[in-house]
This record gives C-alpha cells, sequence and structure tokens, in this order.
C-alpha cells in the first residue's frame, strides 16, 4: 500500500499545480464590420460615413482601425455596444478595412472588410448629394444618416 500513495502522490501534485495554474487573460475578439448608411449602391466618395465594429470583451486602448493600411481613428462608442469610426472615402475603387485588436501577451484578433466604392458625392453639409439624389446627413456626427 505503501508503494501505491509515492506513486499517486506525483500525479495528484501535478493536477493541483494545473488545477491552480492562472487562467489565461480575456480574449477580445473583433466582430462584424459594417459601413453604415450607404444604401444599397455602397458608400460615397466624398462624404462621410461610420465604419461601426462590434468587439467581444475590449482590450481598449488597444484596438486599432486601419482603412487602406493607414491607422485612423479616434474610436466612438455607440450607446449599447460596438464602436465606430468617421470614413471618407477619397477615390473610387476597392478599400480595405482592418480592424485589429491587440491584448499582452502576444494575442490578435483581426477582421477585415473589402469594400467597393462606386459613385461621387457632393458633401452639402446637411446632406450628401450622389447620383443627383440628396442623402441625409447627421449633422451632429458628420456621416451620413437615416431618413428619420
Amino acid at each position: 500500500m505503501t508503494r501505491v500513495s509515492h506513486v499517486l502522490l506525483p500525479t495528484a501534485a501535478a493536477a493541483a499545480a494545473l488545477l491552480c495554474a492562472p487562467l489565461p487573460a480575456a480574449t477580445a475578439d473583433v466582430g462584424g464590420i459594417a459601413v453604415m448608411y450607404t444604401g444599397s449602391e455602397g458608400p460615397v466618395m466624398g462624404c462621410p460615413h461610420e465604419v461601426g465594429f462590434s468587439l467581444y470583451d475590449p482590450v481598449l486602448p488597444d484596438t486599432r482601425v486601419f482603412i487602406d493600411g493607414i491607422e485612423t481613428g479616434p474610436l466612438n462608442p455607440y450607446p449599447y455596444s460596438g464602436y465606430w469610426v468617421r470614413w471618407t472615402p477619397d477615390r473610387l475603387g476597392w478599400h480595405t478595412i482592418e480592424i485589429v485588436n491587440s491584448e499582452p501577451g502576444g494575442r490578435e484578433s483581426r477582421r477585415r472588410l473589402d469594400i467597393a466604392v462606386n459613385r461621387v458625392g457632393i458633401n452639402a453639409g446637411s446632406s450628401c448629394i450622389a447620383n443627383g439624389f440628396p442623402l441625409p446627413m447627421d449633422t451632429q456626427k458628420g456621416t451620413l444618416g437615416q431618413f428619420r
């Protein structure tokens, strides 16, 4: 019986050490990305848009937003969840939006959205004129808004 207890002792100690080991830090994962209020034809060059995204268990300020490889900001919180940045497309064609959340210890969560800008607009202050039609602007945020 003494022999069995000597065999079990190292195993029990190893199990206890594993159970008492610190848990890994909470991870922050980037959720979906959306360019808001673009209508069925997508974003408009020359007019501001909100680029919104969700972030689960955020590790701020280690969240960065890159549009076409250039870091942009600041991050603005939505009232209930997620964040947004302002983006005014400056050229037609494809654009890449990437959200990167870096955590202590080196783990990163990334999400990418490729989106095309196919129309030109004129920022008229309270509206954006695109394809000859005015689109409403949210004058508080300076971004395309929704009809209310």
